[in-house]
C-alpha cells in the first residue's frame, strides 16, 4: 500500500473516531474496609508499562496510565508485588508486610489490612486483567461519588490544524494544534497517546515530537511539533482531556514517509 493509499484509509478511521466523551460504569470489587477507591496493579505490569493508557470505572475519576506509572515507580516496588494506586492523592502504596507495619498517611491501617485480606482474590482477578478497582461499600440508594456525567458536561476537544499531514522521517512537521473547552469552566488536564499502523496504544508522543500546552479557565490549547519519527507509517496521535470525571478525545493523523511523494503519485527522482 502506497503512503497516499494509507493516508486515505487512515482519514476514514479518523472520521469514525471523532471526539468521544467517555463515562464507563465498570465492574469492581468492594470492601467494607476502604474509605476511598483504590486501583490495584501488579508491580511487574507497572515496571513494564503494561497498563491501559486510561482507566475509567464507576465512582472512580479518569486515571491516565502515565500518572500511575510515574507515581508507582517512585516508590520502587519489588518484583511480584501488588501495588495500590490512590486516585484521591495520586500516590502509590506497595501492599507488602513492611507497608502494613509502617502505615501510610494516604490510606488507613484498617484499609491496608483489608486489602491484605483480599490479596488472594486480587491476585486471581489480576490474572484476567491488568487492573482491579476496589470500591468502598455504599448503602443502597447512596449517590455520593457516582459518576458525574449526567450533570456535568464533558469537555469538547478538536484538532484545529495540522491534521491530516504527510511528513518525511526525520524532518520537521507542521505543528498540530489541539483545542479543548469546558462549558462548566473546570480545570482541564491532558494526556497524549498514539498508535502506529493500528498497533497497540503507546503512552506519550512518538519519538521526535514534543507538546506545549497552555491551560486556562475552562480552556486548554496544546501544540505538538518537532521532527517526524524515524519509523515510517501512519500515526494516530490522540489527546485525551479530562475535567475530573468526564473524558473527551481528539485524534490527529500523521503519515511519515521515507521520501518525498509528489501529488501525482511518483516519487522524487523517477
Amino acid at each position: 500500500m502506497t503512503p497516499v493509499m494509507k493516508l486515505q484509509a487512515a482519514v476514514v478511521t479518523l472520521l469514525l473516531l471523532g471526539t468521544v466523551p467517555v463515562c464507563v460504569a465498570g465492574d469492581a470489587m468492594t470492601s467494607r474496609y476502604l474509605d476511598q477507591p483504590v486501583l490495584v496493579f501488579r508491580s511487574d505490569d507497572i515496571s513494564n508499562k503494561r497498563i491501559p493508557a486510561r482507566i475509567h470505572k464507576h465512582r472512580v475519576p479518569v486515571v491516565f496510565g502515565s500518572q500511575v506509572i510515574l507515581a508507582c515507580l517512585a516508590v520502587n516496588p519489588g518484583r511480584g508485588e501488588l501495588i495500590a494506586y490512590l486516585p484521591k492523592s495520586q500516590s502509590c502504596i506497595p501492599l507488602n508486610d513492611m507497608t502494613l507495619h509502617a502505615g501510610t498517611p494516604d490510606l488507613s491501617l484498617e484499609s491496608l489490612k483489608g486489602l491484605q485480606r483480599d490479596r488472594a482474590e486480587l491476585q486471581k482477578s489480576l490474572k484476567k486483567s491488568t487492573v482491579v478497582v476496589m470500591q468502598p461499600q455504599v448503602n443502597a440508594g447512596a449517590s455520593a461519588g457516582l459518576c458525574s456525567c449526567p450533570g456535568n458536561q464533558p469537555p469538547e476537544v478538536t484538532v484545529r490544524s495540522g491534521s491530516p499531514q504527510i511528513a518525511i522521517a526525520g524532518a520537521g512537521i507542521e505543528t498540530i494544534d489541539y483545542v479543548a473547552t469546558d462549558v462548566d469552566s473546570e480545570v482541564l488536564t491532558e494526556n497524549f497517546s498514539y498508535t502506529l499502523e493500528g498497533g497497540n496504544t503507546q503512552l506519550g508522543l512518538p519519538a521526535g515530537l514534543v507538546e506545549d500546552c497552555a491551560p486556562g479557565v475552562g480552556t486548554l490549547t496544546c501544540t505538538v511539533g518537532g521532527t517526524a519519527p524515524a519509523t515510517t507509517g501512519v500515526y494516530l496521535i490522540t489527546m485525551d482531556v479530562i475535567d475530573g470525571f468526564n473524558l473527551s478525545s481528539a485524534t490527529a493523523l500523521l503519515t511519515v514517509i521515507s521520501e518525498q511523494v509528489f501529488s501525482d503519485g511518483f516519487e522524487d527522482g523517477l
